[in-house]
């Protein structure tokens, strides 16, 4: 079955946590990926705080409030890997995979979570 899913992303652990987190692959539109992002956090009220660059990383760190806390979206501009991280919030991310999973632009490729320790 072909998708029409613009984007893919992973809910899974950091590498040696338990902590999830969401992994989106954003090779083919870097640009937009992030626009599309940033706008599904403020349509979903998630209040946008400061914007870092974290050039020595070649990083950019987007800091996003909930009544459940921070939430932060990374975009490496290397690789253009974007994570959505939860500081102590799992219940966001785990609110954004569902949000994501019921978004036509994106489809959830499932893993292994043992992959990850």
């Amino acid at each position: 079955m072909k998708t029409t899913a613009k984007y893919t992303y992973k809910l899974r652990p950091g590498y040696g946590s338990e902590e999830l987190l969401i992994e989106l692959d954003g090779k083919d539109q870097p640009d937009q990926l992030e626009i599309d992002l940033i706008r599904i956090l403020l349509q979903n009220g998630f209040e946008q705080g400061k914007t870092e660059d974290i050039w020595q990383n070649d990083e950019w760190i987007f800091h996003f409030h909930s009544e459940a806390g921070t939430i932060l979206l990374s975009r490496d501009t290397v690789w253009d890997f974007f994570f959505l991280l939860g500081e102590n919030n799992q219940p966001d991310i785990l609110k954004l995979d569902w949000i994501l999973a019921e978004n036509p632009l994106f489809e959830k490729v499932i893993v292994n979570y043992s992959d990850y320790k």
